[in-house]
């Protein structure tokens, strides 16, 4: 198996891990455990306290696991179509940027262990999750590009000197 093929598998399976993350963490934003256990969440952040009041407590976690749910349908729908990838990549990196405001707009999300200050892990993971968002983000549009000028694919690339 050489580089490329690994490379394409592990692409993949972030892709599809991602999308799969999505689904379930957007599926359990209709029940209410996870209602009340994002509220505080909510509550506390200057972006998106206003949920509250507009939709309610189970109102405002149906409209994010909505979100959650459409952009996993767009990353997988993205396999075969570029745009709707780059959009799920958009929405997706919209809902990381969000919750990682999160860290800093709820108390109690860093707690000190052993001397050492600690952020709350479940929120930490979305960096990752919002690197590879941007990431493909750009793989889609570079990859829509590609598809779009024919005159790309067949030029060989011009050398500068």
């Amino acid at each position: 198996m050489n580089n490329l093929n690994i490379s394409s598998i592990g692409y993949g399976l972030m892709r599809v891990g991602l999308a799969l993350l999505l689904a379930w963490f957007g599926l359990f934003k209709f029940t209410p455990t996870e209602a009340a256990a994002i509220k505080p969440l909510l509550q506390f952040s200057p972006f998106l306290s206003w949920m509250l009041p507009v939709f309610g407590e189970r109102g405002a976690s149906n409209f994010i696991g909505t979100f959650e749910l459409l952009t996993a349908v767009l990353l997988i729908a993205g396999i075969w179509q570029p745009m709707l990838s780059l959009a799920g990549s958009v929405l997706g990196s919209s809902i990381f940027a969000s919750t990682l405001t999160f860290l800093f707009t709820t108390p109690g999300m860093f707690q000190l262990h052993d001397g050492l200050w600690v952020p709350d892990g479940f929120l930490a993971k979305d960096i990752v999750l919002l690197g590879f968002c941007l990431y493909n983000g750009a793989a889609a549009l570079a990859s829509s590009k590609l598809a779009n000028n024919p005159r790309s694919q067949n030029q060989p690339v011009a050398e500068t000197t």
